[in-house]
C-alpha cells in the first residue's frame, strides 16, 4: 500500500475526496464516480466534489437527458457531497475549495475524461497544493479533447502526485 494511502488517525480509515462528474450530466464516468465513492466508503471516509456543470448544456450531445433524475445509482447515505462546481463559475470553485478543506482528505482522486473541465480542476489542484495539502490521484478515462487543448492539460497535471490510466480498445 502506498504511503499516502496509510491513514492518520486510529480509525483505520483514509480520507479521501473523489472528483468527478455529477449527475446532472448522467454518463458512464458519473456511474463510475458512484461506484467507486461507494465501494471506497465500505472502509474509508469519502465525500465527493462533483461537476453539475461541466459545459454549456447545448454543447452536450445528450442534452435532452440533462438533468434526469431517473437512473438507479446514488452515492452511499455517508458520503458528503459538494454537486455544485459550475464550469463558468469562479465562486463555485471557491465553494468546492472550501468543501474540500472542511473534509480534510489524505487523498483526493481527480477524474479526467475532457480538458473542458480542465481550468476547474487546476484551480482546485493550486489551491490544494497551498491548503490542504491531500495527495492528488489523477484517474484518467477515455479523454475526449479538442485540438489545441494541450496546454491546459499540462499546467494540471504537473500538479498530480500518481495517475492511474484506463486504456479501452
Amino acid at each position: 500500500m502506498p504511503s499516502y494511502l496509510s491513514p492518520v488517525d486510529a480509525s483505520g480509515r483514509v480520507k479521501i475526496c473523489i472528483m468527478g462528474p455529477s449527475t446532472k450530466f448522467f454518463s458512464g464516468l458519473s456511474a463510475y464516480t458512484i461506484c467507486l465513492a461507494n465501494a471506497l466508503s465500505k472502509s474509508n471516509n469519502v465525500s465527493v466534489a462533483l461537476l453539475r456543470n461541466s459545459l454549456p448544456r447545448f454543447l452536450y450531445p445528450g442534452k435532452r437527458h440533462v438533468g434526469r433524475r431517473d437512473y438507479l445509482l446514488d452515492f452511499a447515505s455517508e458520503i458528503r457531497a459538494y454537486d455544485g462546481l459550475d464550469w463558468n463559475s469562479p465562486l463555485s470553485w471557491i465553494g468546492a475549495y472550501l468543501f474540500v478543506r472542511r473534509q480534510e482528505p489524505e487523498v483526493i482522486i481527480v477524474q479526467w475524461w475532457t480538458s473542458s473541465v480542465v481550468h476547474m480542476q487546476l484551480f482546485l489542484a493550486i489551491a490544494n497544493r497551498l491548503g490542504t495539502r491531500a495527495k492528488l490521484i489523477l484517474e484518467v478515462h477515455e479523454i475526449v479533447d479538442p485540438p489545441g487543448r494541450k496546454h491546459s492539460s499540462h499546467s494540471a497535471l504537473r500538479q498530480i502526485n500518481e495517475r492511474v490510466v484506463g486504456v479501452s480498445d
